[in-house]
């Protein structure tokens, strides 16, 4: 039988004496530690971080180097920073065989702050006593995540590299930190810190190369060697831990014949089965996802959408998928983020995420979210546009008659109307959906423990009361507003007529004021037949009644059809009207249409860029701006923006405002603007705005912006 102990899983595999795989990363530490770079290895337990450590340390006794390996849990969590300190060089002294004790050095420069003296120690003592390159290896750097005074030991190594031109002796002294946390995390003050100076070292799975050397120290006839191989890593995906998890078991117990069904079974019974539940590596795992999680709620939605075939990608800075990473249960493949082996995948399975999920939602945020009055999404409008409206501000419009006047009031009264009542609409089943989930929850908490199911019941039934107040007010509010709705409807009718006939018989007095005199009631400006739009959705509706040339105003009612749809106009189809009259759409405000996964990640994406256009111009940066329109002139951007210093804006993005065809997409939406001049006083602008942009690749760019009021 193969001697299972050469089979390392979990812990260094030099202190074990076991079978050591070299990777690339071996080399690339090797020669960063030999140049004298600045390295840190940051990732997942269990990836074989300290094995690494241990075999680029002896190769740097070969090279002539004296590696330093530093183990911070020696130090302790419970510790001043005066202790924390003098115990690290006390390190540094032992290892190297410095003749300089470093405690009593330490004690006889007080005046000295701590990383002052850290670097003192390093310079005049350890570089003045050892002649060799000197690597200094700090483990388990993620323990400094406790401590509250360590932002100066980071930011004393990357003062030791920038001084490295005026001071060359500097040069011999690397540093190297590892350990399970995130640069962001380590420290937080980004001029400080030393990770944008240095290289990050990755660690990868075992390749099939590379694992194939594993079956040489297993009892196993050669022909079927490359075939073990195989039948772990299908599973594994190459993971350190798991792969030789997986080889000690079948060295340790091999099986009755080296088959792919008796792999499947043994790996079945390691991780799939009841011992899974204590397998350190899946108890990781586990514990990343839901204990230490500071947003458990979002980081399991973000996994439970990649193991679903999400487009997520892996974005440096982003706090959740940065954590994703470091849990180990994804992997980058290509710009993407995918489960990292199918052994995670059928442990964290569907069903695991609906439960954790449920067992990690923030009630209580998720409430207040629901009552809350209905938040608008905020983007931008083309800043040229927004000065023409500026300038424009104040200037009378003399063709508009008194009838113009109260239809536009009548119109403001109807859509404060509406919105209201689409308001009330969305907190009732905001409401009503939410307290559904926290049902459904509560069931799914007292499988796992019934005495906090029976608190959050209490919780629950308290805000049931509540929420079964505010419903009733809702209600009766709504009931109120679908009167006034009606009322506001038929106003609205009225002067639209009205507004039709005056407009007809001013275009015939300005074209002929003599012949308009005597036929009033006859008049001559070009008449349009109303196309029929009902069926349709907004869009397109609004598109084909603005082709005939006629304006158009929106309301959404109550219908089974779906959100967006024309399920009436005023006036009806076929009605002759004057060009540039106006039809009112009575849009369905239904379910949305049905998207598919890949439909809704673009829209998600479209309206990121729209975020982002939005922030680019609050931020007055004509620069971002320019990023994301390439059509918009820097420079002339950048000089109006120096009139203003403040801009803010709102949008309402219609129900089916966003449609996609291929790689182009058209966005149309309500958008509200608040500048804020450093001259003259500029009142808020509404514009009804479309957004085309254009996919290059996965991205999607403006193309260009049309506005009508």
């Amino acid at each position: 039988m193969a001697d299972a102990f050469q089979f390392v899983a979990g812990g260094a595999v030099q202190a074990s004496g076991g079978v050591y795989l070299e990777r690339d990363a071996d080399r690339d530490l090797l020669r960063r530690c030999l140049d004298g770079d600045f390295t840190y290895i940051l990732t997942s337990r269990q990836m074989g971080k300290s094995s690494l450590m241990y075999r680029v340390a002896e190769r740097l006794v070969d090279a002539g180097a004296r590696p330093v390996i530093i183990d911070l849990t020696e130090l302790g969590a419970q510790t001043t920073a005066d202790q924390w300190y003098k115990g690290f060089l006390l390190l540094v002294q032992e290892q190297l065989d410095l003749n300089q004790n470093a405690s009593a050095w330490w004690d006889a420069n007080p005046q000295h702050a701590y990383a002052h003296r850290l670097i003192r120690y390093l310079r005049e003592v350890a570089l003045v006593e050892r002649p060799e390159r000197l690597v200094l290896f700090v483990d388990e750097i993620d323990t400094t995540l406790r401590l509250g005074f360590t932002d100066d030991f980071f930011a004393a190594i990357r003062f030791l590299y920038q001084t490295r031109a005026m001071d060359p002796e500097l040069q011999r002294i690397s540093f190297v930190l590892i350990g399970v946390a995130t640069p962001n995390d380590l420290i937080k003050d980004a001029s400080r810190t030393p990770f944008n100076i240095g290289h990050r070292i990755d660690l990868t799975d075992f390749s099939k190369h590379e694992a194939a050397a594993l079956a040489e120290h297993l009892s196993v006839p050669p022909n079927v060697r490359n075939d073990l191989i195989y039948w772990i890593l299908r599973w594994t995906g190459g993971h350190p831990y798991l792969t030789l998890r997986v080889l000690r078991s079948l060295a340790e117990d091999p099986p009755k014949s080296w088959t792919a069904d008796e792999v499947d079974g043994r790996l079945h019974d390691l991780f799939l089965g009841p011992a899974g539940e204590t397998d350190t590596n899946l108890q990781f795992v586990r514990d990343m996802l839901t204990n230490k999680a500071s947003n458990r709620e979002e980081v399991l939605k973000a996994y439970d959408s990649i193991r679903g075939g999400a487009r997520v990608p892996d974005r440096e800075h982003d706090q959740i998928t940065s954590w994703l990473k470091l849990s180990g249960i994804v992997r980058r493949e290509g710009d993407l983020l995918k489960v990292r082996n199918p052994i995670y995948e059928k442990v964290f399975d569907e069903n695991w995420t609906t439960v954790h999920r449920a067992l990690n939602v923030n009630w209580k945020r998720r409430l207040a979210v629901a009552l809350r009055a209905f938040v608008w999404v905020a983007v931008i409008i083309p800043l040229g546009f927004a000065v023409f409206a500026w300038q424009q501000k104040g200037i009378a419009e003399s063709a508009r008659a008194q009838a113009d006047d109260q239809r536009a009031l009548a119109v403001a009264a109807r859509q404060e109307v509406e919105g209201q009542r689409d308001a009330a609409n969305r907190q009732l089943e905001l409401t009503k959906s939410s307290l559904a989930a926290a049902d459904k929850a509560v069931e799914e908490l007292k499988r796992f423990d019934p005495e906090a199911a029976a608190k959050l019941t209490t919780q629950l039934a308290s805000t049931q009361a509540a929420a079964d107040k505010e419903v009733a007010t809702l209600r009766a509010e709504r009931e109120k507003l679908v009167a006034d709705r009606d009322a506001a409807r038929t106003q609205v009718q009225r002067l639209t007529q009205d507004n039709t006939r005056l407009t007809q018989e001013n275009t015939t007095l300005r074209q002929n004021p003599q012949r308009g005199a005597q036929q009033q009631a006859a008049p001559q400006g070009r008449s349009v037949s109303v196309p029929n739009v009902v069926g349709r959705q907004a869009g397109e509706g609004e598109r084909l009644l603005g082709s005939a040339g006629f304006l158009t105003t929106t309301r959404f009612v109550d219908s089974d059809q779906t959100r967006g749809q024309v399920v009436d106009q005023l006036p009806d189809a076929g009605t002759q009207l004057a060009s540039g009259a106006t039809v009112s759409l009575s849009l369905s405000s239904g379910p949305p249409p049905a998207l598919t996964r890949g439909a809704q990640d673009e829209t998600q994406q479209i309206l990121r860029v729209l975020q982002r256009y939005k922030s680019a111009y609050e931020a007055l940066d004509a620069k971002a701006v320019a990023a994301i329109n390439p059509s918009m002139d820097v420079a002339r951007l950048q000089t109006a923006f120096s009139q203003f210093s403040q801009m803010s804006y709102d949008l309402l993005v219609h129900v089916d405002g966003v449609n996609i065809d291929g790689n182009t997409a058209t966005v149309t939406a309500t958008e509200t603007i608040r500048p804020t001049s450093r001259s003259v006083r500029a009142n808020p602008t509404t514009t009804t705005a479309v957004f085309t942009l254009r996919r290059a690749g996965t991205s999607w760019t403006i193309q260009s912006i049309s506005n009508r009021r």
